[in-house]
């Protein structure tokens, strides 16, 4: 199969585990988009540096381009993200703490800022900024809001496994030389891959994002859970 149409499946992948989550709870509907919304133009936005240094697969659009795919794969991982403790452990929100939305767009502003400086003037990895930058936002999170410490693990836990299970069917059945052709970290010291052709850089950022997004919500609505009941 062509490899201009991996990026596309991988999308469509998540997506579709995006509908499923979408039809087995309404209450988290409203959630879902939102975020969702918000995840996809943070996936346009974040190829400016990922085409830099990490990847350039191939799209409907071309290489090196924004495309539809970088809408998709960021509407549905972080519409999963969010949601995905809620779905295993059937819990919902309610209002209970002041919320820090405030707080929450400073950190937005200064994951961009960090990017520029790390990424575009000392010249680090955009893969490692991202991921280091995550770590960071959620340990703050979690010192600030202690309760959502189980959030913060099962929800990396979970997501790092449904994206292992994916990039395994994807990449160690279909698309076996993708990485090597498209990972612009291929063949360097950070070209780790494990299980065949799954590259630990990616089951990095994985995780460090599901952990980020299981508690984003919570921390800036300033909502805890609750047990769900239908």
């Amino acid at each position: 199969m062509d490899n201009k149409y991996v990026y596309l499946i991988t999308g469509i992948f998540s997506f579709l585990i995006w509908i499923l989550f979408y039809a087995l709870r309404k209450d988290l509907r409203r959630k879902l988009i939102k975020v969702s919304l918000f995840g996809g133009f943070a996936g346009l936005i974040s190829e400016y540096w990922y085409f830099k240094d990490y990847w350039q697969p191939h799209s409907i659009f071309g290489i090196k381009t924004i495309s539809p795919e970088d809408f998709i794969f960021g509407f549905s991982i972080a519409g999963i993200s969010v949601v995905v403790y809620d779905i295993f452990f059937k819990t919902t929100d309610e209002a209970f703490f002041i919320n820090n939305k405030k707080i929450f767009g400073l950190m937005i502003l200064m994951s961009i800022g960090s990017f520029f400086l790390f990424i575009d003037y000392l010249g680090y990895n955009s893969i490692f900024v991202t991921s280091i930058t995550l770590i960071i936002f959620t340990i703050y999170m979690l010192i600030q809001r202690s309760d959502l410490w189980k959030e913060a693990l099962f929800s990396g836990l979970i997501v790092l496994i449904m994206a292992f299970v994916s990039y395994h069917i994807i990449f160690n059945f279909i698309f076996l030389d993708f990485w090597d052709k498209y990972w612009l970290l291929s063949k360097t010291k950070y070209g780790i891959t494990i299980y065949g052709n799954i590259p630990l850089t990616e089951l990095l950022w994985y995780w460090t994002w599901g952990s980020f997004a299981g508690v984003a919500y919570n921390f800036a609505s300033g909502k805890r859970k609750i047990p769900f009941s239908k």
